[in-house]
C-alpha cells in the first residue's frame, strides 16, 4: 500500500536530526523542523530554514571539520563515493557538544540529490571522553605502583635480604616475609587497575587454550588441572587469562599445593565454570568475594577475586558461587544472557 502523499516528507519533518535535501551543486532545497529549529536558537539559519544557500560554500574554509564535511559531500555528488560520515564538534559558549554528519545520494527522474542528518552524539562523546580520562588516570595510577613505589620497595627488599644472609633474626625474616607480601599486592593491585583501563576488543579465543595457557603462569606446585570441553569464546584475551590465572590462583591458596581444578562448559552451553576438590568457601564470605578489600584465604585483603568481577563485568557477563558436586568450590562464569523459565512465564 502506498504512502499517502506528504507522509514521507512529514515523517522526515517530525525526526529529531537535523536534515537537509540537497542538489548536486550544494543548494539546499529542504530543511526539516530540527534543522530550522536548531539554527534559530543558534542564530545561524536564515528564516527560510537555509533554502537557497549553498551548502558546500557555507562549510568550506571554516575549519579542518568544515574542510572535511565540504570535501565529503563534495565527492558524493560527484558520484565518487555512496555515503559519507563526519563526527564533529559544535560547542556553544552554553555546552560542549557534539554530532555526526550523515549523508548519503539519491537519484528521482535522473537527476542526483544528497540527503544530509546531523543527529547529536554530546551524551555519547561526553561519556567516551570520562571513560578516556579514566582509563588515563588508571594508568597514571599503576605507573606510580609498578614504578614509584616498586623501586624503593626494590632497594628495600635487597638490603634487608643482605642482612639476612649475613646474620640469622626473626625480626628481618619478618620484614622480609612482610615486603614480600607487599611486593606481591602491589602486583595484583596494577593489574586491577589496568583491568578496569583495558580498552575491551574482543577476538574468537579457544576456552580450553587460554585456561591450559594461563595454568602455566601461576606457581601450581603440585595441583593438577584437567579441561573438559571447549567452545569459542568472544573475549579479551588478555583479561580472559587475568581471570583463569586469579581463580587457579585462588584454589591454590585456599585449598592447598595439591588441590584438583577442573574446568568445563555449563550444561546449557550459557559460560563456562572452574571448580575444585577443596572444602569450598563458607557462605559467611561469598556475599561479598568480589568486592574490592574483601579477604582472600589467609584472612588478609586480596585482589584476585576481585580482578575476576572486574574482567566479568568488563565483558558483560557475570559470575557466581556455588558448590561442586564434589564439596569444592565452583565458580560459573556466564557469558550469555540467562533466558527465562518457559515454564515460569506461562504460569
Amino acid at each position: 500500500m502506498p504512502l499517502p502523499d506528504g507522509v514521507a516528507t512529514a515523517a522526515i519533518d517530525a525526526m529529531a536530526p537535523h536534515v537537509a535535501v540537497l542538489d548536486a551543486a550544494g543548494d539546499i532545497l529542504w530543511t526539516n523542523r530540527s534543522w530550522r529549529a536548531f539554527g534559530a536558537a543558534n542564530a545561524s539559519v536564515s528564516p527560510d530554514g537555509d533554502v537557497g544557500e549553498n551548502y558546500f560554500e557555507q562549510c568550506a574554509d571554516t575549519d579542518e571539520y568544515g574542510d572535511a564535511a565540504c570535501e565529503g559531500l563534495r565527492a558524493l555528488a560527484a558520484g565518487d563515493r555512496e555515503t559519507f560520515e563526519l563526527e564533529y564538534p559544535c560547542h556553544s559558549p552554553e555546552r560542549r557538544r557534539w554530532f555526526v554528519l550523515y549523508a548519503s545520494r539519491f537519484a528521482v527522474d535522473g537527476d542526483r540529490y544528497l540527503v544530509t542528518a546531523h543527529t547529536d552524539v554530546t551524551d555519547r562523546k561526553t561519556a567516551e571522553l570520562r571513560l578516556q580520562r579514566r582509563i588515563e588516570t588508571a594508568e597514571s595510577v599503576a605507573a606510580m605502583l609498578s614504578h614509584d613505589l616498586r623501586n624503593p620497595l626494590t632497594v628495600a627488599l635487597g638490603r634487608i635480604e643482605l642482612a639476612a644472609e649475613e646474620r640469622d633474626s626473626a625480626d628481618l625474616d619478618a620484614a622480609l616475609s612482610a615486603l614480600r607480601r607487599v611486593e606481591a599486592m602491589i602486583a595484583d593491585a596494577v593489574t586491577f587497575v589496568r583491568v578496569g583501563a583495558t580498552a575491551l576488543e574482543r577476538e574468537d579465543v579457544s576456552l580450553e587454550a587460554v585456561a591450559r595457557e594461563a595454568w602455566t603462569h601461576v606457581d601450581t606446585a603440585d595441583a593438577t588441572l584437567s579441561v573438559a570441553g571447549d567452545r569459542t569464546l568472544a573475549a579479551h584475551p588478555g583479561l580472559l587469562a587475568h581471570l583463569f590465572e586469579n581463580l587457579f590462583r585462588n584454589a591454590v591458596e585456599h585449598v592447598g599445593p595439591t588441590v584438583s581444578v577442573r574446568v568445563g562448559l555449563l550444561d546449557d552451553d550459557a559460560g563456562f565454570f572452574v571448580a575444585d576438590d577443596g572444602p569450598g568457601i563458607p557462605a559467611s564470605r561469598r556475599d561479598s568475594l568480589f568486592d574490592l578489600g574483601s579477604a582472600g584465604a589467609d584472612g588478609r585483603p586480596s585482589f584476585g577475586l576481585p580482578i575476576v568481577g572486574a574482567v566479568v563485568d568488563a565483558h558483560g557477563w557475570s559470575v557466581s558461587l556455588v558448590d561442586a558436586r564434589d564439596g569444592g568450590a565452583r565458580f560459573e562464569v556466564r557469558t550469555a544472557p540467562e533466558t527465562p523459565d518457559a515454564d515460569a512465564s506461562e504460569e
